[in-house]
């Protein structure tokens, strides 16, 4: 893998997508086989996201890749991050699913916790770093953006309906792109991890009102938009690390 990612990063970043939906399928039908919901899942990408830091640490890709602590220089930025948690925090606002039981809240944890991590440094580490490292960083937010929002039409095969869906993919590609621009500020994938994990576990074990729904989505997208046009006035943190990964 290591070898795929130095000669073929883009295949490299594709691969790791590949094995993260497939991994997502296979264990949510075994999930099913089983009767128990999320279980085979939630446990299996923990194993994965472990297999995932053994090797980044055995290759020691972790600063290239965003697995890093924030700059001082950055931290002085961080009050722009304080939206961003907000938006994650505001699904709290709804009820707590009175269908679920205290079992079912730790898997959902569990899962989201392991998606959230999965999913950034798949798609704001491994996906934007070989695009940018190809096509500068641009191209590599947007393409990593789109490319996540498009990913979530594998949520159709998990019983989501179309409307829903495309609710769905719609608000994944604009945080995608703010995510990443955030990675592009920061040269960190920490703030992305924590706001996908309280996002996804607030939208998994919370209800929102269905009146309220469609206007909640419009906010996060007004708001996303803004802070993301705050944050293209900001000055990127550059990745001293980039040629010298890419071309060792």
């Amino acid at each position: 893998m290591l070898n795929l990612f130095k000669k073929k990063p883009l295949t490299h970043a594709l691969t790791w997508i590949g094995i993260y939906v497939g991994s997502v399928n296979v264990l949510d039908q075994l999930s099913t086989n089983i009767g128990l919901a999320n279980l085979a899942t939630s446990l299996g990408l923990f194993g994965l996201s472990l297999l995932s830091l053994r090797y980044l640490y055995k290759h020691t890709l972790f600063k290239y890749f965003g697995l890093n602590a924030i700059t001082q220089d950055s931290v002085q930025k961080l009050l722009y991050f304080i939206p961003l948690i907000l938006l994650g925090l505001s699904q709290f606002t709804g009820s707590l699913n009175p269908t679920l039981n205290g079992y079912q809240i730790a898997l959902f944890v569990l899962l989201m916790v392991n998606v959230g991590f999965l999913e950034e440094l798949i798609f704001r580490g491994f996906l934007y770093r070989a695009i940018q490292a190809k096509s500068g960083t641009n191209r590599a937010i947007l393409i990593s953006g789109v490319t996540f929002g498009l990913g979530h039409i594998v949520n159709l095969m998990r019983g989501m309906s179309m409307d829903n869906q495309i609710e769905q993919i719609i608000v994944a590609i604009v945080l995608g792109i703010l995510l990443a621009k955030i990675v592009d500020i920061t040269n960190s994938l920490l703030p992305g991890i924590l706001f996908h994990i309280i996002f996804n576990i607030s939208g998994s074990i919370m209800l929102v009102n269905p009146g309220l729904n469609t206007v909640y989505i419009f906010g996060i997208l007004i708001i996303a938009s803004l802070y993301l046009i705050y944050l293209m006035r900001l000055k990127p943190h550059r990745n001293e690390t980039l040629v010298q990964n890419t071309q060792a």
